[in-house]
């Protein structure tokens, strides 16, 4: 069992590559911090709508909802 366990951390120290990790993490952050300031004049409850929506499927969703409410 402590063969196991210390391959795992040897794995996991060793080979796993956490920079890359970290670095798409605050690339992330920093675009969702950037779309919340283009949605600086919507309501802070929807701006995190639009916030988690971008962060989730990665598109500027208050453009989809401007296009369809000129459309209507």
């Amino acid at each position: 069992m402590q063969i196991c366990v210390n391959y795992i951390f040897e794995y996991f120290n060793n080979y796993l590559d956490t920079d890359t990790a970290n670095e798409t993490t605050i690339l992330h952050e920093q675009k969702n911090d950037k779309y919340r300031k283009i949605l600086k004049g919507y309501d802070s409850e929807i701006q995190e709508w639009l916030v988690s929506m971008f962060s989730t499927q990665g598109k500027y969703m208050h453009k989809y909802l401007l296009n369809f409410i000129k459309d209507t």
